[in-house]
Protein backbone atom coordinates (compact mmCIF):
# COMPACT_ATOMS: atom_id res chain seq x y z
CA UNK A 1 0.00 0.00 0.00
CA UNK A 2 1.15 3.27 -0.83
CA UNK A 3 1.38 5.69 2.15
CA UNK A 4 -0.92 8.50 1.55
CA UNK A 5 1.33 11.69 0.53
CA UNK A 6 -0.99 14.51 2.55
CA UNK A 7 -0.69 12.68 5.52
CA UNK A 8 1.35 15.19 8.25
CA UNK A 9 1.08 12.15 11.13
CA UNK A 10 4.48 12.83 13.29
CA UNK A 11 5.55 15.81 11.92
CA UNK A 12 5.00 19.27 14.45
CA UNK A 13 3.35 22.49 13.10
CA UNK A 14 3.46 25.98 14.51
CA UNK A 15 0.94 28.52 13.11
CA UNK A 16 1.57 32.16 13.83
CA UNK A 17 -1.70 33.84 14.44
CA UNK A 18 -3.14 30.46 14.60
CA UNK A 19 -6.19 30.69 16.50
CA UNK A 20 -8.41 32.98 14.35
CA UNK A 21 -9.11 33.80 10.60
CA UNK A 22 -6.89 32.78 8.18
CA UNK A 23 -4.50 31.40 10.73
CA UNK A 24 -7.33 29.29 11.99
CA UNK A 25 -8.18 27.76 9.23
CA UNK A 26 -4.50 26.66 8.58
CA UNK A 27 -4.41 25.15 11.81
CA UNK A 28 -7.84 23.28 11.04
CA UNK A 29 -5.94 21.85 7.42
CA UNK A 30 -2.52 20.77 9.42
CA UNK A 31 -4.46 18.90 12.48
CA UNK A 32 -6.67 17.37 9.27
CA UNK A 33 -3.48 15.96 7.85
CA UNK A 34 -2.26 14.22 10.83
CA UNK A 35 0.07 17.09 12.17
CA UNK A 36 0.40 17.95 15.66
CA UNK A 37 -0.59 21.63 15.37
CA UNK A 38 0.68 24.70 18.03
CA UNK A 39 -1.27 28.02 17.15
CA UNK A 40 0.43 31.06 18.14
CA UNK A 41 -0.83 34.03 19.50
CA UNK A 42 -1.29 37.25 22.15
CA UNK A 43 -4.09 37.04 22.82
CA UNK A 44 -5.26 34.80 26.46
CA UNK A 45 -5.72 31.26 25.78
CA UNK A 46 -9.36 31.71 26.93
CA UNK A 47 -10.39 33.77 24.16
CA UNK A 48 -9.18 30.80 22.11
CA UNK A 49 -9.20 27.45 22.83
CA UNK A 50 -13.19 27.55 21.62
CA UNK A 51 -12.18 27.71 18.13
CA UNK A 52 -9.33 25.66 18.37
CA UNK A 53 -11.22 22.65 20.36
CA UNK A 54 -13.22 20.97 17.04
CA UNK A 55 -9.93 20.41 15.63
CA UNK A 56 -9.20 17.74 18.40
CA UNK A 57 -6.48 16.73 20.70
CA UNK A 58 -3.57 17.14 18.36
CA UNK A 59 -4.46 21.01 18.74
CA UNK A 60 -3.35 23.32 21.36
CA UNK A 61 -3.11 26.99 21.92
CA UNK A 62 -0.02 29.09 23.37
CA UNK A 63 0.43 32.07 24.20
CA UNK A 64 4.04 33.47 22.59
CA UNK A 65 4.61 37.14 20.62
CA UNK A 66 6.98 36.09 17.67
CA UNK A 67 8.90 39.20 18.05
CA UNK A 68 10.29 38.08 21.40
CA UNK A 69 13.71 37.12 20.25
CA UNK A 70 15.17 36.23 23.62
CA UNK A 71 12.26 33.63 24.05
CA UNK A 72 11.66 32.46 20.62
CA UNK A 73 14.41 29.56 21.19
CA UNK A 74 12.78 28.24 24.59
CA UNK A 75 8.96 28.30 22.70
CA UNK A 76 10.47 26.32 20.20
CA UNK A 77 12.55 24.23 22.72
CA UNK A 78 9.15 23.89 24.73
CA UNK A 79 7.33 22.83 21.58
CA UNK A 80 9.74 20.19 20.67
CA UNK A 81 9.86 18.69 24.54
CA UNK A 82 5.80 18.37 24.11
CA UNK A 83 5.23 17.63 20.65
CA UNK A 84 8.47 16.31 18.92
CA UNK A 85 10.80 18.83 16.78
CA UNK A 86 9.10 22.11 14.63
CA UNK A 87 9.28 20.41 11.40
CA UNK A 88 6.33 22.82 9.62
CA UNK A 89 6.18 26.74 10.74
CA UNK A 90 3.68 28.86 9.07
CA UNK A 91 4.26 32.49 9.28
CA UNK A 92 0.91 33.88 9.49
CA UNK A 93 0.59 36.43 12.00
CA UNK A 94 0.24 40.12 10.87
CA UNK A 95 -1.46 43.49 11.72
CA UNK A 96 -2.12 46.34 9.21
CA UNK A 97 -2.25 50.15 9.86
CA UNK A 98 -3.65 52.10 7.03
CA UNK A 99 -2.26 55.68 6.23
CA UNK A 100 -0.76 56.97 3.53
CA UNK A 101 2.65 58.38 3.94
CA UNK A 102 2.47 62.15 4.57
CA UNK A 103 -0.08 60.45 7.47
CA UNK A 104 2.43 58.06 8.68
CA UNK A 105 2.67 57.43 12.65
CA UNK A 106 6.59 55.99 12.67
CA UNK A 107 5.46 54.42 16.14
CA UNK A 108 2.85 52.16 14.37
CA UNK A 109 5.59 51.96 11.06
CA UNK A 110 7.62 50.45 13.41
CA UNK A 111 5.44 48.28 15.40
CA UNK A 112 3.58 46.52 11.81
CA UNK A 113 7.37 46.02 10.96
CA UNK A 114 8.40 44.23 14.32
CA UNK A 115 5.04 42.00 13.51
CA UNK A 116 4.81 41.45 9.98
CA UNK A 117 8.88 41.21 8.73
CA UNK A 118 10.78 40.61 12.21
CA UNK A 119 8.25 38.19 14.03
CA UNK A 120 8.22 35.55 10.99
CA UNK A 121 12.28 36.15 11.04
CA UNK A 122 13.01 35.43 14.16
CA UNK A 123 10.67 32.23 13.91
CA UNK A 124 12.33 30.78 10.82
CA UNK A 125 15.70 31.64 12.23
CA UNK A 126 14.99 29.12 15.15
CA UNK A 127 11.82 26.79 13.78
CA UNK A 128 15.13 26.27 10.53
CA UNK A 129 17.90 25.01 12.95
CA UNK A 130 15.80 22.81 14.03
CA UNK A 131 14.17 21.46 11.02
CA UNK A 132 18.17 21.34 9.52
CA UNK A 133 19.32 19.04 12.44
CA UNK A 134 15.98 16.90 11.32
CA UNK A 135 17.00 16.93 7.48
CA UNK A 136 13.44 18.09 7.18
CA UNK A 137 10.96 21.01 7.38
CA UNK A 138 9.25 23.30 5.43
CA UNK A 139 8.53 26.75 6.39
CA UNK A 140 5.35 28.78 4.64
CA UNK A 141 5.03 32.45 4.83
CA UNK A 142 1.88 34.10 4.28
CA UNK A 143 2.43 37.44 2.22
CA UNK A 144 -0.40 39.36 0.41
CA UNK A 145 -1.25 40.58 -2.70
CA UNK A 146 -0.50 44.15 -1.41
CA UNK A 147 3.08 43.57 -1.46
CA UNK A 148 2.49 43.59 -5.51
CA UNK A 149 -0.32 46.81 -5.61
CA UNK A 150 0.56 50.55 -5.32
CA UNK A 151 -2.10 51.80 -2.86
CA UNK A 152 -1.82 54.75 -0.95
CA UNK A 153 -3.40 53.67 2.48
CA UNK A 154 -1.55 50.17 2.50
CA UNK A 155 2.37 51.61 1.99
CA UNK A 156 3.55 49.91 5.79
CA UNK A 157 1.91 47.09 4.98
CA UNK A 158 2.35 46.15 1.35
CA UNK A 159 6.12 46.88 1.86
CA UNK A 160 6.13 44.40 5.44
CA UNK A 161 4.35 41.80 3.07
CA UNK A 162 6.88 42.76 -0.04
CA UNK A 163 10.16 41.56 2.17
CA UNK A 164 8.65 38.45 3.07
CA UNK A 165 9.18 36.63 0.15
CA UNK A 166 12.75 37.00 -0.34
CA UNK A 167 13.05 35.95 3.96
CA UNK A 168 11.99 32.45 3.89
CA UNK A 169 15.36 30.67 3.97
CA UNK A 170 16.45 27.83 1.48
CA UNK A 171 18.71 25.28 2.15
Amino acid sequence: MTPNPFSLSGRTAVVTGGASGLGLAITGCLAAAGAAVVAVGTRPPEECTDALASFGKNVEYRRFNGTDTAGAQAFIDGVAADHGPVTILVNNAGIINKAAIPDLDVAAWRALMEVNLTGPAICSKHASQVMKEHNWGRIITVSSVQAYLANETYSAYAASKAALSPLTPLW
